[in-house]
């Protein structure tokens, strides 16, 4: 708290604590705290859910898979690396290969990292490619992925609640690396590749003597362990990954991952891509009566293809009895519709 003194530009300052000061004026600044995740969820009232240190509070998540080792929680952390890895295993994600085998003009980039621990105390590991590192035209083609548009949202909300309806949803699994990749990209092994695939008692072998390593030479040591690891891995090795999905971080990942969505809703499960936004989906089945005499248990949709190709749905002479609507952004997707669809 402040209060202007009388003695010229002299203020009087008032800590928290209770204890007071004069200063001048002029030796006053305003200062702004700076807004993080944690400032804004203890806002909202949320902060509990919020796990915000790893758990030897030493203010970093891993880096690599063996900082990870020598946590004290590190069997959390070696199955959320388990679990990302059984996602690339299976959609057949990467292979091995000889680094002589490599396409000619092809890049071989990193594979970054991320460990984290969600808001609900899972923890989290997820594996992306340095596309920065790529050339566009070479490495990557299109770029562009379609999501639902601000104005698709509210009218797929606005029509879910006229018609009282509730909405369902889904999302995919890894969803990007169920895309093929189109163009030849490799990646150097990444710091678990030898080892994230052992059982848990190997690893805790293989943990101790990180941790030997640590006690007698300190964490220098560690980093001095990990960081010739990663030079015998991109400048010595013998065998790099070959990327054959949509790998997180590609450019032209998003764009492939949109096109298999588009592809497995219109040719597979048989809905529309609606002309005013693509990411909206529509199935509609209507009972036509028309004045011609139409037989009145006749169930159908006329179908009209625009200019650009894409086709609507509308009923002529008739009612819609059932009908099915889809919003995607990315990889979610969400739903409502009648029971028969």
């Amino acid at each position: 708290m402040l209060s202007r003194s009388k003695r010229g530009g002299n203020v009087k300052v008032k800590w928290d604590e209770g204890d007071s000061c004069q200063v001048h004026w002029t030796h006053l600044h305003l200062e702004v705290p700076k807004v993080s995740v944690e400032i804004i969820l203890a806002t909202l009232g949320d902060a509990t859910e919020l796990k915000s240190r790893p758990e030897d509070q030493s203010g970093h998540w891993p880096a690599n898979f063996f900082e990870a080792l020598v946590r004290s929680d590190w069997r959390d952390w070696v199955l959320a690396v388990k679990k990302e890895n059984a996602g690339w295993i299976v959609n057949q994600a990467t292979r091995v290969v000889k680094y002589n085998d490599m396409k000619r003009g092809a890049r071989c980039i990193p594979l970054g990292e991320l460990f984290s621990v969600k808001r609900d105390g899972r923890y989290k590991f997820r594996q992306i490619a340095y596309g920065n590192m790529l050339r566009p035209g070479k490495d990557y083609g299109e770029t562009f992925a379609s999501t639902v548009s601000a104005d698709g949202m509210r009218w797929f909300l606005a029509l879910a609640c006229s018609t009282n309806m509730q909405i369902f949803g889904w999302d995919a699994t890894v969803g990007y690396l169920q895309a093929d990749l189109e163009v030849p990209v490799y990646a150097y092994l990444p710091s678990h590749h030898e080892y994230s695939e052992l059982p848990m008692e190997e690893l805790a072998v293989l943990r101790q003597q990180l941790l030997k390593l640590v006690e007698v030479e300190g964490p220098s040591g560690l980093k001095k362990f990990i960081t010739e690891h990663r030079r015998s891995t991109r400048k010595n090795s013998e065998h790099v990954l070959e990327l054959l999905k949509s790998v997180y971080g590609i450019p032209s990942s998003g764009n492939s991952f949109a096109m298999l969505m588009k592809s497995t809703h219109t040719d597979k499960c048989g809905v529309h891509q609606t002309q005013t936004d693509p990411s909206i989906y529509i199935k509609i089945v209507c009972d036509n009566i028309g004045a011609g005499g139409e037989d009145p248990d006749s169930k159908r949709a006329v179908e009209c293809v625009g200019e650009n190709g894409t086709t609507n749905v509308h009923c002529v002479d008739g009612t819609v009895v059932e009908f099915l609507v889809i919003i995607i952004w990315t990889d979610d997707v969400r739903y409502f519709g009648t029971e028969e669809l």
